[in-house]
């Protein structure tokens, strides 16, 4: 969620903004929500499909929303193909 402090000095120098990833709980400014599972599951399915069979994730940062979705993506894609994830590939 967008820090409304921020954005209030933001806006005090921008004619517009639109958010990346952040929405704006309060409501005036528009955002763009990235699908993180969608990403993460296509990505995984991608380097499957070029036959890898061990792939690594580098979770950056765990208590970000997007990056835990990438995760579960990357995770489902595994499954889906029938290899169970090995946790320890997770940095």
């Amino acid at each position: 969620i967008a820090d409304s402090t921020i954005l209030r000095q933001f806006a005090e120098h921008l004619s517009a903004i639109v958010l990346v990833d952040n929405p704006d709980a309060s409501g005036p400014y528009e955002s763009l929500l990235s699908d993180g599972f969608q990403g993460g599951y296509m990505a995984a399915q991608h380097v499957l499909s070029l036959g890898h069979r061990r792939l690594g994730f580098f979770l950056a940062e765990e208590d970000t929303a997007t990056f835990r979705d990438r995760l579960h993506g990357w995770t489902c894609a595994q499954f889906d193909a029938g290899i169970v994830p090995n946790p320890t590939h997770v940095i």
